[in-house]
């Protein structure tokens, strides 16, 4: 699942999540359905280390893209 922009998550990317929290994802969380034949992005989940120093796991479509990781 895309950011809200419509960009796909990468590890190292700056996201804003829809709260005004800024922060950068860590890694990328890919819920497997067990009944599907194949992976569904559609369940693509982020984890996320906020400025605050909290962190989180949530959709991609709830954060927007605000710097891309450098490759």
């Amino acid at each position: 699942m895309p950011y809200a922009g419509g960009e796909n998550p990468k590890a190292g990317d700056t996201v804003k999540h829809h709260t005004g929290q800024v922060g950068t994802v860590f890694e990328l969380d890919l819920q497997v359905d067990k009944t599907a034949q194949y992976d569904s992005a559609a369940d693509e989940k982020i984890k996320v280390k906020f400025d605050t120093g909290n962190s989180t796991t949530a959709l991609a479509s709830d954060f927007r893209l605000v710097k891309r990781a450098s490759e």
